[in-house]
């Protein structure tokens, strides 16, 4: 009985961060703060399990994990894994990327004009600093 309680612990704990996994590379918070429970749950059974194992615990212990990943895979991809339409097809998205790829190059040019307006001062505090040796451009 000990054996299959460690493997579905481990099947459950593994599965969940497999999804868990996912969940994160492609921004699903919700379902990253839901699936948190369960890979908590299946690791606190394990630990109340586990020190004790035998033979037949570790071998539950290696396929639930084995299992449950592979499990994950499968499951996440059917569910919310499932591809998103591109922008040619869907127009919100294709607006969506068109204005944000329009707040960069406003972003960018903001860079720029920041760091073309601190040059000068940049340049005076390199010529201060040769002038006086000092490792900081301003006076003691």
């Amino acid at each position: 009985m000990t054996a299959l309680i460690v493997f579905v612990s481990t099947f459950v704990s593994v599965f969940a961060l497999g999804f868990q996994s996912q969940n994160v590379n492609q921004g699903h918070y919700l379902s990253a703060f839901l699936t948190s429970f369960a890979i908590g749950g299946g690791t606190l059974v394990l630990y109340k399990q586990l020190p004790s194992g035998g033979t037949w615990e570790i071998a539950g212990y290696l396929l639930g994990g084995a299992l449950g990943i592979t499990a994950s895979m499968w499951a996440h991809r059917r569910t919310l894994g499932k591809a998103r339409p591109t922008p040619a097809e869907n127009p919100l998205e294709a607006a969506r990327l068109k204005k944000l790829n329009a707040e960069l190059q406003l972003a960018l040019l903001e860079v720029a004009r920041v760091e073309a307006a601190w040059q000068p001062l940049l340049e005076k505090a390199e010529a201060m600093k040769a002038k006086t040796g000092k490792g900081e451009p301003h006076a003691s």
